[in-house]
């Protein structure tokens, strides 16, 4: 199972237009889930985009969500070992993966936060710093793995409901990716599961989220053009808050951590 969305490749029209303008704002190459989800539900994203446009434009959402990422140091996790199966080449694909999620967790993370405040009818801030640089370029994504043999897919679906900590339909689409390397999930499960274990994803996560939300509340938004959303939309846009904000925020850790440990792998 998983949630419907309308991929890159299918979009059109206005969608196609938003999609443009995130890219554009974030300095990323591809467009999450999050907002491919979102505009699945006709008006949904065109609100929600609508609503954050002037801060997405600012650089606000980049800015802050790289500075939550900077302030917290990576989980620690085991140190990678060479019976788990990662050569050269999979371990420099798939920082290259973890890299892309890194940078755009935290965007999003603040980005949804900024959206329940102005569903709130918050809309003052007290400021936000100066836009920064968007970063190195990131490589184009990976295809996603189309095709996964049952001991992944069982893999996906445990790394999923801890990530998620529940048994929603999220699949994290990093997952997907990571799918393309199976014993990379493997590795990425061992560490998670302890993670989980010692309360460190919950700790880290809730931290995370708790920066998030400070950092939503120096935005300045602007009332959305369009006015305050129908009901169908509202309960669309809250529920999809409910459903990615604290996986979000716990893949934000993960991410963090395994990319650590990747990097640690690669040096000479």
């Amino acid at each position: 199972m998983s949630l419907p969305e309308i991929p890159e490749s299918e979009a059109a029209g206005r969608v196609a237009e938003i999609y443009r303008a995130l890219l554009a704002a974030t300095g990323l190459p591809s467009t999450n889930l999050v907002w491919r989800h979102m505009a699945s539900r006709p008006g949904v994203l065109e609100w929600a985009f609508d609503a954050l446009e002037s801060a997405f434009s600012a650089g606000a959402f980049r800015t802050l969500g790289a500075g939550i990422a900077a302030a917290m140091p990576p989980a620690a996790m085991l140190p990678l070992t060479r019976d788990e199966g990662l050569d050269r080449a999979t371990l420099e694909d798939v920082a290259s993966v973890m890299a892309f999620y890194n940078r755009a967790n935290p965007v999003n993370l603040v980005a949804l936060c900024a959206l329940r405040r102005v569903l709130a009818g918050e809309t003052s801030g007290s400021g936000i710093p100066a836009a920064s640089a968007p970063g190195d370029p990131l490589p184009a994504l990976p295809p996603v793995a189309r095709e996964a043999d049952s001991e992944t897919r069982t893999r996906m679906a445990s790394l999923a409901r801890t990530i998620n900590d529940s048994d929603s339909a999220l699949m994290p689409t990093a997952l997907r990716h990571l799918a393309n390397w199976p014993p990379t999930l493997a590795a990425l499960e061992r560490r998670v599961e302890a993670l989980a274990a010692s309360g460190a994803l919950d700790a880290g996560a809730a931290a995370i989220l708790a920066k998030a939300d400070e950092a939503a509340r120096r935005i300045p938004l602007a009332s959305p053009r369009s006015g305050a959303p129908g009901t169908e939309t509202r309960d669309a846009l809250e529920a999809t808050i409910d459903l990615f904000i604290r996986p979000i925020s716990r893949m934000i850790v993960v991410g963090r951590g395994f990319e650590s440990v990747i990097r640690a792998a690669l040096e000479p």
